[in-house]
């Protein structure tokens, strides 16, 4: 019975890791005025990334290691691609 558990325990790990790493951004730290509580994050932060062009990623701390005050946890936004108008033949 060994062998499958540590053929499953294998598999949960190496899908875990995949799924971190599949949502990786490039984040950045937002300033606001002191949160609350993670209620108050829930309802201020996705405004506040937004309003710097980012997607809140759920993280947020009023004593972030930069000392900057409190942030809100933003991941950047992927740039936008238009695609080209193409002249058509008449």
């Amino acid at each position: 019975m060994k062998g499958p558990m540590r053929v499953l325990t294998a598999w949960m790990l190496l899908m875990s890791a995949g799924v971190a790493n599949a949502g990786d951004a490039p984040s950045f730290d937002v300033g606001t005025s002191p949160l609350m509580s993670q209620e108050d994050a829930n309802n201020r932060c996705p405004s506040v990334c937004r309003s710097a062009h980012g997607t809140w990623n759920g993280q947020w701390t009023n004593t972030p290691p930069s000392g900057d005050g409190p942030v809100c946890g933003c991941y950047a936004r992927p740039a936008k691609h238009h695609r080209s108008k193409r002249a058509t033949a008449q």
